[in-house]
């Protein structure tokens, strides 16, 4: 049976001007009429009345000194630039949550309760409900490994909690763990959730968007007793949401529950998250909370030059 737990995770828009509509019309050479044509039209004209009777009803009476009026002078149509009106990028949002992670948590009320769930005790080893500081990061990982995996992050924080199951119900797991962790920016939880990677189990996509980034894992395994044996199966989905992670990872019968449930307790925490109020980042109390160097890390005073 693979045991979830910190030590698991390691991360190691051209606008092309429109010239040839709106360019000017190819010039025209004037053409000249000399006056002699012009005589002879007018005479060619008064030849034509003379032997031409006009109808009572016209009211048209052709004076060959008129000047003719010019009452409509077409003009060419342009076709109009395209404006183009530029399109800002959105200015992101940084704001971020300070709250407690154990704010986040799953809580006994979150879960279906005809599965008895209870939070287990186990003196003095561990708490089924207890803080996950970076103490706990470098003791998991190791100083060197957890404290590059802190300076990546920038992870101040987190709780964790573990439900196990009193009774057996068809559809829901067997034990259930919930890590949840800040950082100092949403860029750093993204990267904790994306460098997430489980030894032995297979990344899965479900085709489902919880928080920012997310990622969904499985495992499969028999268990016997020696009389019987019976399939296990892991589910485990990480996301974040601003500049917090979560990890939630349960195991049941793979007879007994499906992805659906592990989803439905993601949702269930992110409903959590995005109701909680947002702070300016350069207001958040990052140094009063403790962030643990990696022993021989810390800077020696250097002398006081005077």
């Amino acid at each position: 049976m693979v045991t979830l737990n910190a030590r698991n995770a390691c991360w190691c828009i051209l606008i092309l001007p429109i010239l040839v509509a709106c360019a000017p019309p190819p010039m025209l050479t004037p053409y000249v009429v000399p006056d002699e044509f012009i005589w002879t039209a007018i005479s060619q004209t008064e030849a034509f009345q003379s032997t031409t009777t006009v109808m009572p009803s016209s009211t048209y009476t052709p004076s060959p000194t008129s000047t003719p009026t010019i009452t409509h002078t077409p003009t060419a149509t342009e076709t109009p630039i395209p404006s183009f009106t530029p399109v800002l990028s959105p200015t992101p949002d940084l704001n971020i949550l300070t709250a407690d992670p154990q704010v986040f948590l799953l809580k006994l009320e979150d879960l279906p309760p005809e599965a008895g769930y209870y939070i287990p005790f186990y003196p003095p080893i561990t708490d089924g409900l207890a803080p996950y500081s970076n103490k706990n990061v470098l003791a998991d990982l190791g100083s060197i490994t957890g404290q590059a995996f802190i300076d990546a992050t920038k992870r101040v924080d987190g709780w964790r909690v573990i439900f196990h199951h009193n009774i057996a119900v068809q559809g829901m797991p067997e034990e259930i763990a919930c890590d949840v962790a800040r950082y100092q920016t949403i860029k750093g939880a993204r990267v904790a959730v994306m460098g997430t990677t489980l030894i032995g189990w297979q990344p899965v996509d479900k085709n489902i968007e919880v928080g920012d980034v997310h990622q969904i894992f499985s495992n499969a395994a028999m268990y016997t007793d020696g009389t019987r044996a019976r399939p296990m199966l892991w589910y485990a989905i990480t996301f974040s949401y601003r500049n917090f992670s979560v990890f939630i990872r349960m195991w049941g019968w793979s007879d007994g529950y499906n992805f659906s449930f592990v989803e439905q307790l993601a949702r269930i925490i992110l409903e959590k998250m995005e109701a909680a109020p947002l702070s300016n980042p350069e207001a958040a109390p990052w140094v009063t909370l403790e962030v643990t160097p990696m022993p021989g890390s810390e800077e020696t005073p250097s002398p006081n030059p005077n």
